[in-house]
């Protein structure tokens, strides 16, 4: 037998009452208002704003240039440091040179006493073995005259030359020896040959002594001179014959030692 069963609908719900609509009266001003004031806030911030960037601007500003004033007073004071050493070097340099220049002057000065020394010390050599020869001497009367030595010494100028030429006469009693002498320098080849004219602008030297002398005097060779040969002639004033002697150039050059 078949059931049915019934569910009655649920109860409606009872329709809400119009509600009552407010109309509200339009005012137009407001919104202008609203955005004048926005601007005003805006403005306002905007200005307290720049200001404030202002401010810290001008510190920051017054700041690097205190920084920099600071950094250019240093440097000004390292620049005086600098000057003032600067100044101290020069000083001492100038007399550094100038000590240099006084040592230089005296080093100069002691070498030409020392080679003025040095050539006078070999005169008297030349003089004590002179005297030792004419004490041992069994010459005769008129004695027997000799070249004994031939000095050459660069000059100041250019291919100048300063000679000195030692003479002896060994005998034991005194005799006058008189005459002339004559240099003659020969080069590397045979046609080289310069006559003392020609060095000296003279035509000879003359010589007086007894027994011993120095004969001194300078020359100039030609530029393209090569010196090999120095040939010292005496024609003696009592004697028709002429004495000569040949020295190697490379021999008779006097040295400079310092």
């Amino acid at each position: 037998m078949v059931k049915i069963f019934y569910q009655p609908p649920p109860p409606t719900k009872p329709k809400p009452a119009p509600t009552v609509l407010n109309i509200t009266p339009h005012r137009p001003w407001i919104c202008p208002l609203l955005i004048v004031v926005l601007l005003l806030v805006f403005s306002v911030a905007a200005l307290h704003w720049c200001r404030s960037s202002t401010q810290l601007l001008d510190q920051t500003l017054r700041e690097l240039l205190a920084q920099k004033n600071e950094e250019l007073q240093v440097a000004n004071e390292y620049s005086e440091q600098l000057q003032t050493q600067n100044a101290q070097l020069q000083q001492q340099m100038a007399e550094i040179i100038n000590t240099a220049q006084t040592d230089q002057e005296t080093y100069a000065k002691v070498l030409d006493t020392l080679k003025q020394t040095r050539v006078e010390q070999q005169g008297i050599i030349e003089e004590i073995n002179f005297y030792k020869r004419l004490l041992i001497a069994e010459d005769s009367v008129t004695g027997q005259l000799a070249i004994e030595n031939l000095l050459i010494q660069k000059g100041e100028a250019q291919n100048q030359y300063h000679y000195q030429v030692t003479l002896t006469h060994f005998a034991k009693m005194p005799t006058v020896n008189e005459g002339k002498l004559t240099l003659e320098v020969l080069g590397t080849s045979p046609k080289q040959r310069v006559n003392f004219s020609q060095l000296t602008g003279q035509a000879f030297k003359n010589y007086k002594f007894f027994y011993f002398d120095k004969l001194t005097g300078q020359f100039t060779l030609p530029k393209t001179f090569s010196p090999a040969q120095v040939v010292v002639r005496l024609s003696p004033k009592a004697s028709a014959s002429t004495l000569e002697k040949t020295f190697q150039w490379a021999n008779v050059q006097q040295q400079e030692q310092p």
